[in-house]
């Protein structure tokens, strides 16, 4: 079930808590850019999913199945609207939001990708 934004903000301030937000670019395989911005921030990283990074994410060549894993993202999550589901601990090392992600029929899309 998606929930609506605020402003920005996540509803319940600290902790947990769910928004809507629609994916306009997919970074790698494991980071997707959202729309509107969440708490300022338009980076989030799918929890528990660690892809292998490409070309584009300010290496020389790109890591093994890095493409791959960036076009699996992107065919699954890109333009699509989708419900994201933050834990306590919201962002990661680089600041980008740390985010379980819920296509519209309730798929997880961090288990999706393990997969």
């Amino acid at each position: 079930s998606s929930s609506q934004l605020v402003s920005g903000e996540l509803p319940g301030g600290e902790g947990s808590g769910e928004v809507g937000a629609t994916v306009y670019r997919v970074s790698d395989g494991d980071t997707v850019r959202v729309s509107p911005e969440i708490e300022g921030e338009g980076a989030v990283r799918l929890i528990g999913v660690d892809a292998s990074e490409t070309k584009s994410s300010g290496r020389d060549s790109s890591e093994p199945y890095a493409e791959e894993a960036r076009s699996f993202t992107q065919s699954s999550l890109e333009g699509g609207d989708l419900t994201l589901e933050f834990d306590a601990e919201r962002r990661d090392d680089y600041g980008r939001l740390l985010a379980y992600v819920y296509l519209p029929d309730d798929t997880m899309c961090n288990e999706t990708l393990l997969r």
